[in-house]
């Protein structure tokens, strides 16, 4: 990546004409809003039919083919219509028609699939129930929904009571005597393409799931936007292994069916297990296959080689590049969707190459639109982080019963001139100058697990309505390697009155078992935020995942870095009932293996450690301890402000104050996983009989951090002036032949030859700049109010002025320097020397540097290997406050694990 264009994602194409005064884009920015308009126009013909009719077309085209197979039985699709047919006159006789509910209540098979295209075919909408959830939950989306009848099987009767006016049965294909004296084709009074097709229930933040809407337009379109782009046809198989609950299921059922191709429907079964899933691709001669990133992952680590001629989806989780390479690798094409249930399953999506070094979710899908916002809902310029927002045919009706809630989550689509509805997805994303989205995390408590949506309300508000609890919180727990797990955190109302086997039967009594925490863990109390809600970032960190409330359990892991070193400790040792506090030489240990340990340690923590830690630090625990001394333990500049997690941290620079507490927010949003370390200046440091030199301070601190992180990646990030020093600690560090991952460059700029220009092309571009910054921090320091504001513009003028003074001033008689001077003295006495690496640069009001003399902050002659720029709202003070802390995090996680990502595939073999 050179150094003439700042990223394959940014270039001059981004929009400018900021209006200094108002925050938004002039009329000189129509150009960048016409390109953000030429991204959705994204009209397509579609057939104005329903699902149930383009089936019929199928049957009607070639009534003896095969249309499903389940379990070795196979059925053509005349043989399918024909139970369809029956099944939807029996709904008609019970009073089935446009805008009334069927459930559908069954175990996974070829009558599943006829159930579900006989609802559409009655002219009613499905709703899922699945028969894995627990009864409660069903019992809820009953009476909520208030379905005109449920379509289930006999066996089913025993474990839900179902409350619908009539409950149809259907067990077996054959059992039905009336079916070949079914009508072949089924008069019905017409449906409209804007009825409701089926209803799903999600995830609710309120402590009950919601029911999204989704009409027979929205489903048809899906339909025809996607298959042509894979494409799919006659001579496909597509295997289904997605439960009915899932809304990518939708599309794996109906769309072979639509396309006359041939429906494969896995057991349940099938797609928890990574051999019986492979071995079902091979049998079936599947084609077409969609699971989420985690499902793909089981495959993949079960051994899956691949099959020739496999077409690939994958949807509900971030797809890393390692997966999709390791993907590419074992069949034909693979593509990355997106889109939440209520944009009816996929709104946006591309196909993935081997070249890509990036993965996004693509451009809008046919008739679809996409919007990425910022707080006032208003277009953030290209690059720039927003909320994402999607509009078009695909957006639902809304949240079934939740009139406010609907009103709060689609909201008039005011962009395109039309009566339209615009859905936020709470998805942080930015548009690539080519118009790709890239998702950078979430905005609220929402989280994805294994492809799931779960918002952790509802899981609280389950285990909140417990007798022996006084309040719970969940989170999620990485627990490494893509392994992610539901924990909860509890204050019981007496310490013994319930123990972990309790709360989890509990739990599974009203939530479905993807929602059911892994572990619960008993707190004393829980630490607040400054508003008095609970502090997430403040609960533990990862746990084994065991009983912890039925006793206090001796010998187990309390976080990451205990349970890695134990992992490697009881793999080297192969004893079965090995605990943390065990000694290692007591317990079968000598030399050959304590060198085989230790490589895997040193491995897994990216950390070079003697094996004669041992003699002092002989246990799990010890030994967890004593690393964490040697990699967080404070000491002159290095102040550990997140200890949790294993993984290399990254080293947060101090700025002009000299102190790390701007960075307090951010560091927090790093927990679980990776630590964060600030680097502040050294006490004393005015007080130096030798003037500050910014190398000689940059040599200083990296001296610091090889004491305690002997191997790389290193990764470093400065705010403001701090970017100068962390650049030249990057510069140094890869000098002495050290490996840096991710050098930020937070908002900071640095006095360098830009582009060559006149000289009075030069004075007038500083000017402007000059003025867009005065303007921004003028804006950023009046929102403090005005005491605030009258002390810091004292505080600059009195430093201003002192500043010119000391610069006519001998060094040698330089002294009574406050840090800030000394630091400024430095900045200003700095001669940067080019980098050979790559960086990272966020930059804030974005817009006022596209005046300047380099937009990108003078930093182009100086990285040698490219700079990536990344835009956020806001100005130079208020970018770094706590409402954007969550976003610059996901910003810096993603990157730091792309780095990280990249090293292993060049030292891999």
């Amino acid at each position: 990546m050179g150094q003439s264009s700042s990223t394959s994602e940014r270039t001059d194409e981004s929009p400018s004409g900021l209006d200094v005064s108002t925050g938004q884009l002039d009329a000189s920015a129509d150009r960048g809003t016409r390109i953000l308009d030429t991204w959705n126009r994204t009209d397509r013909y579609y057939p104005h039919l329903r699902v149930d009719q383009l089936f019929q077309q199928r049957v009607e085209e070639a009534p003896d083919d095969s249309a499903i197979t389940f379990e070795g039985k196979s059925a053509t699709y005349s043989e399918l219509s024909a139970l369809t047919s029956h099944l939807a006159a029996r709904l008609r006789a019970a009073g089935a028609g446009p805008g009334a509910l069927i459930g559908i209540c069954m175990d996974r098979g070829s009558e599943m699939v006829a159930a579900m295209l006989a609802v559409l075919r009655a002219g009613a909408a499905y709703l899922p129930l699945d028969p894995a959830f627990p009864p409660d939950r069903i019992a809820f989306m009953q009476e909520d929904a208030c379905p005109l009848a449920v379509i289930t099987q006999s066996h089913l009767q025993e474990k839900f009571s179902f409350t619908a006016p009539h409950i149809l049965f259907l067990d077996s294909w054959e059992i039905q005597p009336d079916l070949e004296a079914a009508p072949s084709v089924l008069t019905l009074p017409e449906a409209s393409l804007d009825d409701l097709a089926y209803v799903l229930y999600t995830s609710g933040s309120t402590g009950k799931p919601k029911g999204v809407q989704i009409t027979h337009r929205a489903l048809t379109n899906l339909l025809h936007g996607v298959i042509p782009c894979l494409p799919l046809e006659k001579a496909d198989v597509f295997l289904a292994t997605s439960t009915i609950s899932f809304d990518i299921s939708v599309f794996e059922i109906f769309a072979p069916l639509v396309s006359g191709a041939h429906l494969v429907v896995a057991p349940r079964s099938t797609a928890v297990s990574g051999e019986l899933l492979a071995e079902a691709i091979r049998t079936s001669g599947a084609t077409l296959l969609q699971a989420t990133p985690s499902g793909w992952r089981i495959l993949v680590e079960a051994g899956w080689q691949g099959q020739p001629g496999l077409k690939m989806l994958t949807a509900g989780e971030p797809l890393d590049r390692t997966l999709a390479q390791r993907l590419l690798e074992r069949g034909a094409a693979l593509w990355n969707l997106y889109g939440p249930t209520e944009a009816t399953i996929y709104a946006t999506g591309r196909q993935i190459g081997k070249e890509d070094t990036k993965i996004t979710v693509g451009w809008p899908l046919a008739n679809y639109t996409t919007y990425v916002l910022d707080e006032n809902r208003k277009r953030v310029p290209i690059g720039a982080v927003g909320e994402l927002y999607l509009g078009g045919i695909g957006v639902a009706r809304g949240y079934l019963n939740r009139a406010e809630l609907t009103a709060q989550k689609f909201i008039p689509d005011l962009f395109n001139g039309e009566t339209g509805v615009l859905y936020r997805t709470g998805d942080l994303a930015r548009f690539w100058r080519d118009g790709q989205i890239e998702l950078l995390g979430r905005a609220d408590n929402q989280v994805k697990l294994r492809g799931y949506r779960i918002e952790l309300e509802e899981i609280e508000s389950l285990l909140d309505s417990h007798p022996g609890i006084r309040k719970a919180v969940v989170k999620v727990v990485d627990m490494g390697e893509g392994d992610q797990r539901l924990v909860a955190y509890v204050v019981l109302r007496n310490a013994g009155a319930v123990d972990d086997a309790g709360l989890r039967e509990y739990a599974q009594r009203g939530l479905p078992g993807y929602m059911v925490p892994s572990a619960f863990i008993a707190m004393e109390a829980f630490e607040l935020t400054p508003n008095g809600k609970v502090d997430r970032k403040a609960l533990p960190g990862p746990h084994a995942v065991k009983p912890l409330l039925t006793a206090v359990l001796s010998g187990i892991p309390t976080d990451e870095l205990e349970l890695t070193v134990f992992n490697c400790w009881q793999a080297a040792l192969n004893v079965p009932h090995l605990g943390i506090d065990d000694n290692f030489f007591e317990t079968g240990g000598h030399s050959l293996l304590a060198a085989r340990m230790f490589a895997e340690i040193g491995s897994r923590l990216e950390l070079k450690l003697p094996v004669s830690l041992l003699v002092e630090a002989p246990t799990p625990r010890m030994l967890a301890d004593r690393i964490r001394k040697i990699r967080l333990a404070p000491g002159g500049c290095l102040v550990p402000m997140q200890t949790n997690g294993s993984l290399p941290p990254i080293y947060f620079i101090h700025h002009l104050f000299g102190d790390i507490l701007i960075y307090r927010t951010l560091a927090e949003c790093f927990e679980p996983d990776r630590p964060v370390i600030g680097v502040q200046a050294p006490a004393g440091l005015a007080d130096r009989s030798e003037p500050c030199c910014l190398e000689s301070l940059a040599a200083e601190y990296v001296k610091e951090i090889l004491e305690q992180q002997t191997t790389g990646p290193f990764h470093l990030a400065g705010f403001s002036s701090g970017s100068l020093l962390a650049f030249e600690m990057a510069r140094q560090l890869t000098h002495a032949g050290h490996k840096v991952g991710l050098l930020a460059l937070i908002d900071g700029d640095i006095k360098a030859a830009g582009p060559a220009l006149s000289k009075s092309a030069r004075r007038a571009k500083i000017a402007i700049r000059k003025v867009c910054k005065i303007v921004f921090k003028l804006g950023d320091e009046l929102k403090e109010g005005p005491r605030q504001f009258v002390t810091k513009r004292v505080r600059y003028l009195w430093l201003l002025w002192r500043m010119r003074s000391l610069a006519k001033t001998p060094a040698s008689a330089v002294s009574n320097l406050t840090l800030e001077q000394a630091l400024l003295l430095a900045e200003n006495s700095y001669r940067p020397q080019p980098y050979s690496g790559a960086a990272l640069l966020l930059r804030f009001h974005d817009e006022a540097w596209e005046f300047g003399p380099d937009p990108l902050m003078g930093w182009s002659s100086l990285v040698q290997a490219g700079i990536e720029v990344v835009d956020f709202p806001g100005g130079h003070l208020t970018g770094m406050g706590s409402a954007r802390a969550s976003s610059l995090a996901a910003v810096l996680k993603n990157r730091i694990e792309n780095a990280e990502s990249a090293a292993r595939e060049i030292t891999e073999p």
